[in-house]
């Protein structure tokens, strides 16, 4: 296996795991939602401030990542649809 070929797998496993853990956490909270139909006007202040904040904060993040990914599935496609130069 080429070197390059082992940084793009190194890559994809990495951002993989971090998208799974990214689940998981999101998992989490909404786990952590269900049932609390019923909130004060206190706390729904409060889960509204996290909310507006950092799940937007969030939501950014990811679509410019999925940008990013995709630009980069882009960019290798071209590279790995090159003639080689042996077969000019």
């Amino acid at each position: 296996m080429h070197h390059t070929t082992g940084d793009i797998l190194g890559q994809a496993a990495y951002l993989r795991r971090s998208c799974e853990i990214l689940l998981g956490q999101l998992r989490t909270i909404d786990g952590m939602v269900v049932g609390t139909e019923e909130l004060t006007p206190i706390q729904e202040a409060a889960v509204s401030n996290a909310n507006e904040g950092l799940a937007e904060r969030a939501k950014e993040h990811v679509e410019l990542a999925t940008q990013y990914v995709e630009s980069w599935r882009r960019a290798l496609n071209a590279a790995l649809s090159m003639e080689p130069s042996w077969r000019r």
